[in-house]
């Protein structure tokens, strides 16, 4: 029973850190996506002052 028990524990941690490397990829995707749409509109800004200009 005690073997059980310690096999249940050591893969519990396990799929926590799975969880938290998930989690830190999906903030990191989030912040890549949030960088590209901001050069997106900076590059589009950038073409409207031209063409005023």
């Amino acid at each position: 029973m005690l073997c059980m028990f310690q096999k249940c524990c050591t893969f519990a941690p396990s799929k926590q850190k799975d969880d938290n490397r998930s989690l830190i990829l999906g903030y990191g995707v989030m912040v890549t996506q949030q960088i590209l749409v901001l050069f997106f509109l900076v590059r589009v800004r950038v073409a409207q002052q031209k063409k005023v200009f």
